[in-house]
């Protein structure tokens, strides 16, 4: 058909589009390579592209829910100061909106919890978050009941360096408190969309940019060393893990971004898991 006469909901535009639109990753929270749905008290990465981590206390993270309604639940289990829950992207995905204004919206609900403080930054370096810049924090009123909210910010030039979005900035939370967070979403300009909901073969092809798990054989001869390619090419060369199911001594290396090479030091021939991390 003529393109005047593509429906509105087949470009992207209104509620129904696939457009790329949300430019967080993972906003759905359906995506849980690290842990399937378990609890996890480790503080870092919990469901895909998302991290939590808190000054003092103890708290767990979980995916919570089910297919179609997950989201990310966060307990304290004993009082936590200066909690923050939060998402970095990269820069090639944010580098149009320096000096825009963008829209987050997201469901949010807690138990004890009345103050949200939601935030955004930039990478003081591209790509680089090891130091940043806050740029503004807004305070959003939030009740137990889940309830989709909104908040806009003003990017600035350095967004091209990357950009967080902290859902939860310095929070307090007293033991027993929840926080379940879900269908986060961060577009360009003044208007909330729809939640855009995108395949999940595609998001989780979005996860493995920047994690991946996945098996592989170890050999016997060192001899027998191969490549192997990682399921989707990485955002940089990534950190490796190896466990492997027998033996000892096989290790594994990255051949930049787009291959692995697992080095046959094993004494048998073995299974092993391997894990592949290029996180922001």
């Amino acid at each position: 058909m003529p393109l005047t006469q593509v429906p509105d909901s087949m470009l992207g535009l209104g509620g129904g589009g696939f457009s790329f639109r949300n430019r967080i990753i993972n906003g759905a929270m359906m995506i849980d390579q690290r842990n399937a749905g378990a609890s996890t008290s480790t503080q870092g990465y919990c469901v895909d592209r998302w991290a939590f981590g808190s000054s003092t206390g103890t708290l767990t993270a979980q995916r919570t829910g089910s297919v179609g309604a997950y989201s990310l639940t966060l307990t304290a289990t004993s009082a936590v100061t200066a909690l923050n829950v939060y998402q970095r992207i990269e820069s090639v995905n944010v580098a149009d909106l320096a000096g825009l204004v963008v829209t987050v919206s997201f469901i949010a609900s807690s138990n004890a919890i009345t103050t949200l403080p939601v935030s955004v930054g930039y990478a003081n370096a591209v790509d680089n978050f090891s130091s940043s810049t806050l740029i503004a924090s807004n305070n959003i009123t939030i009740t137990s009941t889940p309830t989709r909210y909104t908040t806009q910010f003003t990017l600035p030039a350095n967004a091209t360096n990357g950009i967080y979005l902290n859902i939860a900035n310095s929070l307090s939370m007293a033991s027993g408190n929840t926080l379940i967070i879900s269908s986060v979403q961060l577009e360009k300009g003044t208007v909330a969309t729809p939640f855009e909901v995108r395949p999940y073969g595609t998001e989780l092809a979005l996860c493995q940019r920047y994690y991946e798990f996945g098996r592989t054989l170890v050999s016997a001869s060192v001899a027998n060393s191969y490549q192997q390619s990682f399921l989707v090419t990485k955002r940089a060369t990534p950190t490796l893990g190896l466990t492997i199911d027998a033996g000892t001594g096989a290790v594994i290396s990255a051949d930049g971004s787009s291959n692995f090479r697992p080095t046959a030091n094993n004494n048998q021939l073995s299974a092993a898991t391997y894990t592949a991390s290029s996180e922001l």
